[in-house]
This record gives structure tokens, C-alpha cells and sequence, in this order.
């Protein structure tokens, strides 16, 4: 309650807060289906004993015939960042445009990412960019994302991407320095990007991180299929989220299978503002070439310490092309794409959140 308080009082009688029983009431049981809010079973204990209970744990927050919910509030660690966005998606008077990069062998929105663009699509404009096609990015765009491109960029095309930036756009992109293939084959995968990347000040390495912190990854063999702690599943925990950031400071996890670590040149990036998104644990390391991604293969190596796994930049970037930078862009590299592809998001819902909180970031 003191969170809504809170919003009540600073929006000067703005907003206005109801707390709703339905049990008595069918029409808001009615409403609260419709709208997508479940009726939930839970031990509560009355009168000294548990008694299992009917009841709603849900918000629906509605501003004139829109509304948006949050269906189940199970904890307020990220509450305050979700009644905001809402709040913003509801009153902004402009949906942002964000296109999807199509070709170079980037992720297919349709049956690859398709739970990403889905969700992006119930608030924003989602449109794909085919720049082979039209030759430009297209007009009116806010936020370009690109997630897992296998083959190269070719100058006209880094050099549309870099004139976006350079006109004030949020350019995302989600990349593989490695690419592993079925059978654990690992491949150095040179999209290209590190031309127009390393003048802004960051790199993408060729290389796949190793962590203590890691996820859960189910193999098989022969007959057998078995699920063991996998080392190149690095998983980034509480401390490992820019506490600084709203987007991902009340986060919990978030899991990038096969993932590369990204440098940045300070030199190049102190007129702009860096933000750490993703950090693995002090006890990581990065493996470079021969490549053992076995699941139960021994991990030996002296070097461990700290590796950024996804950073953001804001400012005016310097161009590689020389093209003026006439307003401040964003740019968001995370070195892995896997993380948010379909089938991954099955066992790491988490990992949804964190691109959703990103976007959020940029548009709101």
C-alpha cells in the first residue's frame, strides 16, 4: 500500500487507487477475467489454522478505455518499475517504432524469437527492417534491433546503422562472437559489427565466457538425456545487474548460453554515459579457441576475474564514416543472442524480462 501511497500523493490527485474484493461482486470477477487477471488459490492462516482461500493478487490499471495489468504481484522488488511503465504506456501520446533487422542471417522473428516480438508488438510499433530491399532504415524509426546475425555487414550497411545512430536513434543489438552449431561445434563468427562498434569504444570478442554462476542445460547420450550445472551458461545474479540502472537494477537473473565478452576502450567512451547491464562473478573466464563444450569437461585456468556481457552507451558517438552526430544516440550490445530466442525463454522466462525492461528503457 505504501508504494501506491506513494504514486497517489505525487500525482496530486491524478491517480486515484481502489482496492477491490470480487469475491462478492460478479461483475468485477467478470472484468478481472476478461482483462487477463487469474483467480488464485493460497494457504492463509485464519483463526490459528490454514485454510486454503480463494483470491486476486493482480493490478489493473486502466486510463480511459485503455488498461494494462499486472496479473499476479507476487513480490515489490520491480512493482514500482512496472505500475511506471504502464503509467507511460497508457498516457504517451506517441508509440514508439521499433524495427527488427531482417537479413544477415539475423534471428527470424516469425519462429525464432517470436515470443520477443510478440511481446514488444502488444505495446509498440514492430516493424522489420530489410534493408537489402529498401536500401534504408526505415522512417520514423525509434529503437533498431539486431539479434544473432551470422554473416557480415557490408559497409553500406554498417554505415546506415551508424547514420541512425548518429541522428539520435537506439540501436540494440544482440550478438554472437562465437556460434555453436548442433553437435557442441563452436565457430568464431565475424558479423562484421566490431568496424563501427570499436569507434564508439566498445569490442565483441570471438570468445566464450566460462562462470561459477551458471544455468541448468539438459544433454543427451545415446539413450540417456540428464541436466547438469553448465559452465558456458554463465548466469548473472543481483550484483552482477548495474544497480545504478532502473531497467535492470531489481532484477534477478538472467541466463546467456554461449556468451562473449565485450571491452570497452575508455578512452573512446568518456564524453558518454556507460552502463554495466550484465557483469558475470569475479570467478569467470574466457576461452579464446579450443573450444570444449562438452557438458562435463574440466575447466582448469588461472586467469578468472570480472567480464561485461552486455553494456550501454549513451551520447554522441564518433563516427567511423565521419558523419555528424547531430543528437545523442543509444547503443545496447549484449554478446549473445541465444538468450532470447524461443526455445531458450522456455527454461529462462527471466531472460524475457530483462530484453522487455531494456526496450522499456529506451522508448519510455
Amino acid at each position: 500500500g505504501d508504494i501506491l501511497d506513494e504514486y497517489v500523493s505525487y500525482s496530486g490527485g491524478q491517480i486515484k487507487v481502489e482496492f477491490i474484493d470480487p469475491k462478492a461482486d460478479q461483475t468485477s470477477r467478470q472484468e478481472l477475467y476478461a482483462a487477463g487477471i487469474p483467480e488464485l488459490q493460497f494457504n492463509a492462516l485464519e483463526k490459528d489454522k490454514y485454510q486454503v482461500i480463494n483470491g486476486y493478487l493482480g493490478m489493473l490499471i486502466k486510463y480511459g478505455e485503455k488498461f494494462q495489468i499486472i496479473p499476479v504481484i507476487q513480490e515489490t522488488k520491480d512493482l514500482e518499475y512496472q505500475i511506471t511503465s504502464s503509467l507511460k504506456k497508457l498516457t504517451s501520446p506517441k508509440i514508439a517504432k521499433i524495427g527488427f533487422w531482417q537479413g544477415n542471417g539475423a534471428a527470424d522473428t516469425a519462429k525464432e524469437v517470436s515470443a520477443a516480438y510478440e511481446e514488444l508488438a502488444k505495446i509498440y510499433n514492430v516493424v522489420p527492417v530489410n534493408y537489402a530491399v529498401d536500401k534504408k532504415i526505415a522512417d520514423g524509426l525509434d529503437i533498431l534491433i539486431i539479434i544473432g546475425p551470422k554473416e557480415k555487414f557490408n559497409d553500406d550497411e554498417l554505415k546506415a546503422l551508424d547514420g541512425f545512430l548518429m541522428v539520435g536513434g537506439s540501436l540494440v543489438i544482440l550478438a554472437d562472437g562465437v556460434k555453436v552449431e548442433p553437435g557442441l561445434l563452436a565457430d568464431k563468427n565475424d558479423s562484421g559489427l566490431n568496424k563501427i562498434l570499436e569507434s564508439y569504444g566498445l569490442k565483441l570478442n570471438e570468445n566464450l565466457v566460462l562462470d561459477v554462476n551458471n544455468g541448468l542445460a539438459s544433454f543427451n547420450q545415446g539413450f540417456v538425456s540428464f541436466t547438469v550445472n553448465y559452465p558456458y551458461w554463465p548466469k548473472i545474479i543481483k550484483p552482477g545487474f548495474d544497480q545504478t540502472n532502473p531497467a535492470v537494477a531489481r532484477l534477478e537473473s538472467l541466463v546467456l548460453p554461449w556468451a562473449s565478452t565485450i571491452d570497452i576502450a575508455s578512452d573512446k567512451t568518456k564524453n558518454l554515459a556507460v552502463s554495466y547491464l550484465a557483469v558475470t562473478s569475479d570467478r569467470a573466464m574466457a576461452m579464446a579457441d579450443n573450444f570444449k563444450l562438452e557438458p562435463l569437461a574440466q575447466i582448469s585456468g588461472e586467469n578468472r576475474g570480472k567480464f561485461n556481457l552486455a553494456v550501454a552507451l549513451t551520447g554522441q558517438f564518433k563516427s567511423p564514416f565521419n558523419q555528424i552526430s547531430s543528437k545523442s544516440g543509444r547503443l545496447i550490445l549484449a554478446g549473445d543472442s541465444d538468450f532470447i530466442r524461443d526455445n531458450f525463454l522456455r527454461n529462462y522466462p527471466d531472460n524475457l524480462l530483462f530484453f522487455q525492461n531494456v526496450i522499456d528503457g529506451l522508448s519510455l
